[in-house]
């Protein structure tokens, strides 16, 4: 097997902040960032994670994605205030992934 490894460095997303309701898109750049057959995005905070899928935006060079909705964190249930101020406290975390 042959593997690749590739330098991404992730400078700003595009809005900086996205309503915990989740359907805003955002821009992911970066220097590094390509095109591949499957992209997709990770959002992790210390409850859980979710993965979504993302696009290429040929002209600005940029992955785009779709926030999902941070109770998708705890399974789309419903969640106590006190948990949902405290992953609004503390940044989400993205991690991205060309290959699956």
């Amino acid at each position: 097997m042959v593997f690749r490894y590739y330098d991404v460095r992730l400078e700003k997303i595009e809005p900086p902040l996205a309503q915990s309701e989740g359907g805003a898109s955002i821009n992911i750049i970066g220097k590094g960032i390509y095109d591949s057959a499957i992209k997709k995005v990770r959002f992790v905070c210390d409850e859980g994670n979710r993965e979504v899928t993302a696009d290429w935006d040929k002209k600005k060079k940029c992955l785009k994605c779709i926030v999902p909705p941070l109770s998708w964190l705890w399974g789309g249930e419903e969640i106590a205030e006190e948990k949902v101020a405290a992953a609004k406290a503390a940044p989400i975390k993205i991690f991205l992934t060309f290959n699956n």
